[in-house]
This record gives C-alpha cells, sequence and structure tokens, in this order.
C-alpha cells in the first residue's frame, strides 16, 4: 500500500498485514493496532494519536521521526526497527527489548522502561530525561551526548557500558551494577551511586560534584582529572581506585552553597 499523508481516522487494524506499506507523514488518529504486522514498513513522520498498540509487529519498520506521547507500547515487538528521532515521550515500555535498533537522537523522556533491555545498542544522542530505568539492561550501550537528566536507574546493569559527554545529573544509580562501565567528560552532578558495584569504573575527567558514593565500591575506579567537590563518600571501598589530577572539594565554594540569609528577629 502507498498512503503517503494519509489520515486515517478511528480504524481497527486489527489482524491486518500492512508489511512493506508506505505511511510515510501519515496521521493516524484513535486507530487500533492489534496482531497488525508492519514489518518493514514505512512510518517517517507519521503521527499516531490516541492509538492502541497490542501486539503490533514493527520488525525492521522505519519509524525515524514517528511521533507516538503517552501511550502503552509494552507488547510491541521492535527488532531492527530504525526509531532515529522518533518522540515516545512518556510512553510505557516495560520490560521491551530494542534489539538491532538505531535509537539515535530518540525522544523516551519520562518513559516507562523498567526491565527495558538496551543491550549493546547505539545511544548517540538519545534523550532519556526523567525515564523509569530500574533494573534495565544498559550493558555493553555506547552513548554519546546521552541525557539521563534525574533518570531513575535503582538496580540497574550499565556493566561495560560507555558514555561520551553525556549528562546523568541527579540520577539515581543506587544498588546498580556498574563494573567496567566507563564515563567521559561527563556530567554526573548530584548522582546517587549508594550501594553500586562500581568495581574498574572509569570516570575521567567527569564532574562528580555532590555525588553520593556511600556505601559503593569503587574498587580499582578510575577517577583521574574529576571534579569531586563535595562528594559524599560514607564507607565507601576505594582500594586501588586512581585520583591523579582530582580536584577536591573547593572549602570557599562548600561554605558558599551553604550560606543561609540571617533570620529577621
Amino acid at each position: 500500500a502507498k498512503a503517503i499523508q494519509a489520515s486515517f481516522e478511528q480504524i481497527d487494524w486489527s489482524g491486518s498485514d500492512a508489511s512493506g506499506a508506505d505511511f510515510r507523514q501519515a496521521f493516524f488518529s484513535r486507530c487500533r493496532f492489534a496482531e497488525t504486522r508492519m514489518t518493514g514498513a514505512h512510518m517517517e513522520r507519521s503521527d499516531a494519536h490516541e492509538c492502541s498498540f497490542d501486539r503490533t509487529d514493527f520488525t525492521g519498520a522505519n519509524l525515524t521521526r514517528w511521533t507516538v506521547i503517552d501511550t502503552d507500547l509494552n507488547t510491541v515487538r521492535f527488532d531492527r526497527t530504525l526509531l532515529v528521532q522518533a518522540y515516545l515521550k512518556g510512553c510505557v515500555l516495560r520490560a521491551q527489548r530494542f534489539p538491532g535498533c538505531d535509537l539515535t537522537m530518540t525522544i523516551l523522556n519520562g518513559a516507562q522502561l523498567q526491565k527495558a533491555d538496551f543491550s549493546n545498542a547505539a545511544l548517540d544522542r538519545t534523550s532519556l530525561i526523567g525515564a523509569q530505568l530500574q533494573e534495565a539492561v544498559l550493558s555493553g550501550v555506547k552513548g554519546t551526548y546521552t541525557a539521563l537528566i534525574e533518570a531513575q536507574l535503582t538496580g540497574a546493569d550499565l556493566r561495560n557500558a560507555v558514555f561520551e559527554m553525556a549528562d546523568a545529573s541527579h540520577a539515581s544509580f543506587g544498588a546498580a551494577r556498574g563494573e567496567g562501565m566507563r564515563w567521559h567528560m561527563s556530567v554526573l552532578q548530584h548522582a546517587d551511586w549508594r550501594h553500586a558495584a562500581l568495581g574498574s569504573a572509569q570516570f575521567p575527567y567527569c564532574d562528580l560534584s555532590h555525588a553520593d558514593f556511600s556505601d559503593a565500591d569503587c574498587s580499582k575506579a578510575d577517577l583521574a582529572g574529576a571534579n569531586m567537590h563535595a562528594v559524599k563518600q560514607i564507607n565507601t571501598r576505594w582500594d586501588g581506585a586512581r585520583f591523579e589530577g582530582v580536584r577536591p572539594t573547593d572549602k570557599v565554594l562548600e561554605r558558599a552553597e551553604q550560606w543561609q540569609a540571617a533570620k529577621a528577629a
């Protein structure tokens, strides 16, 4: 089918086979996709407004700049799917898998991604601001300019992940597995690493100011050139860690940060 720029409203696509169809720039409003085959379909710049997706198969589909907001995509199949610049803000994707998917510049802000599997995925300029990633698998991922600001990654698997110039300010990594991961020139201000396993993790030239590493295992970690201003490290293990060129707490700045105006009499 060729339906470029077409408009579909309240259409039931249940059980349909639209493999290889061309729906570029199409608009879908309140449509139902139940067990619909969209394998290899072209959905570039298409919008889905208040649609439902139940076991929809997007294997090999091109969903570049696909817009779906606050939608349940739990049972959708994404396998080798192009999700470049897709806008999936607030979508429900719990335990979802993204094997072979291209997530370059994908917007997943506020998405429900608990236990999702991003193993070995490329997260180049991907935005996961405020995303719920508890117990998610991000082992082996590679991310440049990735945004994880205020993301919740409690118990996540970040082993051997590599992030370059990423921003995970105020993110929660409590009890995460991060052995062998690398953050290079990244911003991790106020990040919570309590009880995390960070053996041989690397943080060269990262901004770790106000981060909390209490009760974390940072054995053999590399913090060369990192900013460790006001870092909390109660019961932290630093056995064999590298601290060359580390910027310690700036006492003058710390006093300024703790300054409070005098109470009026």
